[in-house]
Formats: C-alpha cells, structure tokens, sequence
C-alpha cells in the first residue's frame, strides 16, 4: 500500500506549533524555510514528513 508524502512548514507560536505550508518536495519545504522567517524576532521552525492516509478513488 503505497501513501504519498508532503512536507509541513510549522512555526512554534508561543506553546504551540502552526502550520504556514504544506509542500509535495521537501526541497521546497526547506526553502521556503529559509526565507519565511526573517524578521528580527526569530520563532523556531521545522519541517515535518507527512502523509495522505486515503487511497486514491477510482470513481470519476
């Protein structure tokens, strides 16, 4: 059974971790990274693998 991945931008706010985007390549997980946070007051962020537990419908 094969499950696609994506790749979760989180930034921790105050306790809690908030998404600020979702990625089909962790490259672009990474980059957008690097240049989301930029202000001078830095949060920490990760970049976490995800993926899609429903099976693709051959319904159309």
């Amino acid at each position: 059974m094969k499950h696609d991945k994506f790749y979760e931008v989180r930034q921790m706010v105050g306790s809690r971790w908030t998404s600020v985007g979702c990625f089909l390549f962790r490259a672009n997980a990474k980059n957008y990274k690097r240049k989301f946070n930029t202000k001078v007051q830095v949060y920490p962020i990760e970049v976490v693998e995800r993926e899609f537990l429903d099976e693709p419908s051959e319904d159309k």
